[in-house]
């Protein structure tokens, strides 16, 4: 079948507007539920490192983006910083003046802009190919497949935006190269290819792709898509060798378009690059963004150095899933999504010179099976690819075995008017078939939506309450103030309070990290405090050089957590906030770390009951009746304490003569049942328990400075000069 490229771009605008449309109804969503979603007309972001692009395009407006150290992230070692301006944080920059210089609401609105713009360069590819309805539905099906929505949907600020927009138009620009017929084509597909990965390495910040695409290219060229025996017209010449063969003038092509793609993919820049390790740079970038790692990653020296967890291993995001359920994150159906994959393969069985350009994309999102589930949102598309081949088998097959238009034992004409008819007849006939083709693809589409992720409402990453007192914050800690916390909100506090962190989302792999899962979940407040006075004089680099110099883990520990109490800043703060309870399995995990096996903890934390009725001394839950005269549990004594806990504050505690039972705690806020937890004693006695939620510390170590209970508890860590300060 011919298809018009007018109707085809028609048509691809329409699904191009339909994947922001279905985005623009999420925020609609959000925009009926503002206490949920906004926090004083600021919305909120459902991806912890949307923050980090903001606080950087904000910086870049104002002109205090530095080159160098971020002193803000990574305290006191500080982060590598950005300069120039990330491509993404950039863009944000220039379209925030549009919204009154919001970047929120202007980072929203570029995303759902950009998160479908990959549909053009795919529907394109497969247009040239004579498959126009593959690349729409691939476009379709990938907009909204369950996990690139969830990575591109409302609140989404980050890279993976335009990830495969850059892919697929690499991939046409190899496609354009290997169907070319003369050298300047080649070349300059070649340079646009390679141009397009240099803005994919300034968007997402890693060159991992330029080197396979190179290897894809110089393939690509030497198997020409027209097949092997029928020779391209007007057969490129060698340049630099004498031709001998014409396998020697394409290998000579080849070579030259590769050195072409490489220096435009570069930015003619080779300092960025390691000539020695190309391809395990490469690999090295390729497996942070997968990150696959089910070694034991640890930081170690010959002769017994300290060997710490791979934090990565605790991320849900990166675990290893069954297939069945990887399938699931495409189209909420696994067997849907499996028959898509498997049109897709008969697609590269029947043609796999023409789909060779896009075959490493598949290739990544196959990791998805192999590493984590972020993934998956690259292997989308293909169901949709595979569905839309599948589907132009069928129609074609009917189509050259019905009529349409024409008569089929009509003898042909030698009148120029009845051939003019017949041309007609058969234009007429071609546009009937390339409607009724795009019609049936887009049908099949909306008949599969329900299988999709449209109509899924994220939630923030930080609720709404929580981000509010950050804004609370912001005006009450001094400029110069340090936040010593988990590492999942550094992105977020060093943009919206303004002030320094000890880590965050890029920073967490350092041993810093087992360190304060280790002061959080120690008994011994002086740990915290010796633990916080360490990190804040020597950083990560005393650890590091600790374990350079292979010293023993058990030195090492005693270092960092009974060295002397001196605390040399004066103004680090330590912050309990309360997703931290969910996460506290994982923090225990950590800070437990077994050096002898290397190995993790156990993962012990907080029994959440489902609880609705507190009323004198009976707490009703889900399943479960509990008597506080008794200390029963469906009539079985297994607690061993029961502390009522009211505004973060002891305000009672029973006990009961049950030694081995567990510590009910019973969290109110004037009087309202919020919560009703079921903790061991390792729990209870743990210094995030004490300090967050019983108020209880020591005051010759910390005094707090603010409570929005249960959101965000904030204590200030004395210096020795401050050690007798009242509370």
């Amino acid at each position: 079948m011919k298809h018009n490229f007018f109707i085809f771009l028609i048509v691809t605008l329409i699904c191009y507007g339909y994947s922001g449309f279905v985005r623009y109804e999420q925020y609609t969503a959000w925009k009926g539920s503002p206490a949920k979603y906004f926090a004083n007309e600021t919305p909120m972001m459902t991806t912890l490192d949307s923050y980090v692009w903001l606080r950087w395009a904000k910086e870049y407006k104002e002109g205090t983006i530095l080159e160098g150290k971020d002193q803000l992230r990574n305290f006191p070692d500080g982060k590598r910083s950005q300069h120039p301006v990330p491509l993404i944080s950039y863009l944000i920059a220039k379209v925030a003046p549009s919204f009154d210089d919001n970047y929120y609401r202007a980072g929203f609105f570029l995303m759902m802009a950009l998160s479908g713009a990959f549909i053009f360069p795919l529907a394109l590819y497969f247009y040239f190919l004579g498959y126009p309805i593959a690349g729409i539905l691939g476009g379709l099906i990938g907009t909204v497949s369950y996990e690139y929505f969830i990575r591109t949907g409302i609140g989404r600020v980050d890279t993976d935006s335009l990830m495969l927009f850059f892919l697929f138009s690499i991939s046409v620009f190899i496609l354009k190269a290997s169907e070319a017929r003369s050298t300047l084509y080649i070349w300059v597909y070649s340079c646009l290819g390679g141009a397009f990965t240099y803005l994919l390495t300034l968007w997402w910040g890693k060159p991992a792709f330029v080197l396979p695409f190179i290897a894809v290219l110089f393939v690509s060229l030497l198997l020409p898509l027209l097949g092997q025996r029928q020779k391209l017209e007007n057969e490129p010449k060698a340049v630099f060798i004498i031709k001998r063969s014409p396998f020697y003038d394409r290998l000579t092509i080849s070579a030259l378009a590769s050195v072409l793609f490489f220096s435009c993919a570069i930015g003619l820049n080779l300092s960025n690059h390691s000539p020695g390790k190309p391809f395990g740079t490469a690999i090295h970038y390729l497996e942070n963004y997968i990150q696959m790692g089910d070694e034991i990653e640890v930081s170690e020296s010959e002769g017994g150095g300290a060997a710490f967890p791979n934090i990565l291993k605790t991320i849900k995001e990166v675990k290893r899933l069954p297939i069945k359920t990887t399938l699931g994150h495409l189209l909420t159906s696994p067997t849907l999504s499996a028959i898509g994959l498997v049109g897709f393969l008969f697609f590269v069985f029947a043609h796999w010179r023409k789909l060779l350009p896009i075959l490493l994309i598949f290739a990544v999102g196959l990791l998805s099976f192999q590493g984590a589930r972020r993934f998956a949102m690259f292997l989308g598309p293909f169901v949709g690819i595979g569905y839309g081949y599948l589907i132009t088998i069928v129609l074609t097959t009917i189509y050259q075995n019905i009529p349409f238009g024409r008569d089929k034992s009509a003898k042909p004409s030698s009148h120029e008017s009845d051939r003019n008819s017949v041309i007609s007849n058969q234009g007429a006939s071609s546009r009937y078939k390339e409607f009724s083709s795009y019609g049936i693809a887009l049908l099949f589409f909306f008949g599969l939506s329900s299988y999709t992720a449209i109509g899924r409402v994220p939630k923030p990453s930080i609720p709404a309450p929580t981000f509010r007192t950050f804004l609370e914050l912001k005006d009450s800690l001094p400029k110069d103030s340090v936040i010593y916390t988990w590492w999942d909100y550094g992105y977020a506090l060093t943009d919206v309070v303004d002030v320094a962190t000890f880590h965050d989302g890029g920073s967490q792999m350092s041993p810093k990290t087992f360190f304060i899962a280790k002061s959080f979940t120690s008994h011994e407040p002086r740990e915290l405090h010796n633990t916080i006075s360490y990190l804040t004089a020597k950083g990560a680099k005393g650890i590091t050089r600790m374990i350079d110099e292979n010293i023993s883990y058990k030195e090492l520990m005693s270092s960092v957590l009974a060295g002397p109490t001196t605390l040399n800043h004066q103004n680090v703060y330590l912050m309990f906030t309360k997703d931290q309870i969910r996460k506290f399995r994982a923090v225990y995990s950590i800070g437990q770390w077994r050096f002898e096996k290397e190995q993790f903890g156990p993962r012990i934390g907080y029994k959440i009951l489902k609880c609705d009725q507190l009323k004198e001394f009976e707490l009703r839950c889900r399943n479960r009746f509990i008597d506080l005269k008794k200390g029963e549990i469906n009539n079985i004594a297994s607690i061993k304490s029961a502390i009522i806990i009211d505004n973060g504050y002891v305000e009672r505690r029973i006990r009961y003569p049950n030694n081995d039972g567990k510590y009910l705690q019973i969290l109110t806020k004037e009087g309202k049942l919020l919560a009703a937890q079921i903790v061991n004693e390792k729990v209870y006695q743990s210094n995030f328990n004490q300090m967050y939620l019983l108020g209880q510390y020591d005051p010759n170590l910390f005094y707090e400075v603010y409570n929005s209970f249960p959101w965000t508890r904030v204590f200030h860590v004395k210096t020795p000069a401050k050690n007798d300060t009242p509370r």
